[in-house]
């Protein structure tokens, strides 16, 4: 729901060191990409000592400048400040695994004031090792967060960034069972969406408000020593609590399936390719049944051990903001190119094209972006990047909302 740019660029150096010096296979690292996967000790956080627990704080500060900070089709510019602080605390032990999580994101702008804002998460995960081969996993969060100007979340022209909260969890099981791995997973998740403000005037967004229900099973086997077949199913349901006078809820269920192939040719070329179909349903029968082709497909290639590219496809049913469309079909795709200059210089390259289609309308948006940016490693307690971002989205029927900008992004992280 919130994502984009400014998430983004705090994220482009706050997430990679915490990730280069926490041994877990929780952490968000690109394992197949032999770039971003590779160890480099003599850079990596430290973190503090404290019993069978290890503390990684950091702070990131950036400045950047956006060309269109509303994303309108007239753009009005204007720079600002991203502070984003974050402590990781994760355990040590030789089986199972604790870590607690805390981040925040702060931004000032320099003329627009109204565009400032302040978000935050904090999660909690646990890991269980029951058996050699059988793992549970526990997952708590709740966060403050903002959608992304430019995004399906942004639907009130004008007003303050639209502020919404993310209370929920996740229960997870995985089991070996001689040649088959089995998984299975349980989201619960709740949204509540604080109101729209333009001026003084405030537009509720209660309407928007849910609980969002996921259940997913998955099964994979191997078919050689380099290619493994993988299928899976999984089972929503999205109930909403607020209804906006004389009009249908929001509320649906539905299903998804997939089935495919999982390799690793050595380390040169890894990933997953699947298809299968999707359906959603809604429960006012105003509203048009969502089905057809799904498909999800990722491939990394390392032509050298000082290049990776990165290939994505996916198809995905989300729930519409706005209150007489029940579902959103998005197709997206991206490649990214992640190149070793030195141990410590890292340069990026990435595409991305996405598709919105707004079922029960005539709206269609179609939204490219590219980016290019630098991490420079100086030592293990600082970080400089640089990165500039394009986007260009068009779009017709009603609501359309086209638009066009570029941000530039100089940021500074010190860890710990």
């Amino acid at each position: 729901m919130a994502g984009g740019r400014r998430v983004g660029a705090i994220a482009f150096l706050l997430c990679c060191p915490i990730a280069a010096a926490v041994s877990s296979e929780f952490v968000s690292v690109d394992r197949d990409n032999i770039v971003l996967a590779r160890e480099r000790p003599e850079l990596d956080a430290l973190g503090i000592p404290a019993g069978g627990f290890r503390i990684y704080p950091s702070l990131t500060v950036g400045t950047i400048y956006d060309t269109n900070v509303f994303d309108r089709a007239t753009g009005t510019g204007d720079g600002f400040l991203q502070i984003g602080p974050k402590i990781t605390v994760q355990s040590g032990w030789s089986q199972n695994f604790l870590r607690f999580t805390g981040d925040a994101e702060i931004e000032r702008f320099a003329r627009i004031h109204s565009e400032n804002n302040e978000r935050y998460g904090v999660d909690a995960l646990a890991r269980v090792d029951v058996t050699h081969n059988m793992v549970v996993e526990l997952d708590a969060l709740f966060g403050r967060r903002a959608e992304t100007r430019g995004s399906s979340g942004d639907v009130v022209a004008g007003s303050r960034p639209i502020i919404f909260y993310d209370a929920g969890g996740h229960i997870s099981l995985t089991t070996t069972a001689g040649a088959v791995t089995a998984k299975g997973r349980l989201d619960l998740d709740d949204y509540r969406y604080n109101d729209a403000q333009v001026g003084n005037q405030f537009f509720s967004q209660r309407y928007r408000d849910h609980r969002a229900t996921t259940a997913l099973v998955e099964l994979s086997f191997p078919l050689t020593p380099a290619i493994s077949a993988v299928t899976s199913a999984s089972f929503n349901d999205s109930s909403y609590t607020n209804t906006l006078p004389g009009l249908a809820p929001l509320d649906s269920n539905g299903f998804t399936t997939l089935a495919g192939v999982r390799f690793g040719v050595s380390s040169v070329t890894t990933g997953q390719i699947t298809a299968g179909y999707l359906r959603q349903s809604y429960r006012a029968a105003v509203f048009p049944t969502i089905e057809g082709v799904n498909y999800d497909a990722r491939i990394v290639w390392n032509p050298t051990t000082l290049l990776a590219i990165t290939a994505t496809a996916n198809r995905s049913i989300e729930p519409s903001p706005i209150a007489n469309v029940a579902g959103i079909v998005a197709d997206g795709a991206g490649a990214k190119a992640d190149y070793e200059v030195l141990r410590n210089l890292l340069v990026n390259l990435r595409a991305d094209y996405l598709r919105e289609a707004y079922r029960g309308s005539d709206r269609r948006d179609r939204r490219v972006s590219a980016g290019a940016g630098i991490r420079y490693m100086i030592n293990r307690t600082l970080q400089l990047g640089v990165q500039y971002d394009f986007r260009d989205q068009t779009s017709r029927g009603a609501g359309a909302r086209p638009y066009r900008g570029s941000d530039v992004l100089l940021q500074l992280t010190v860890q710990r």
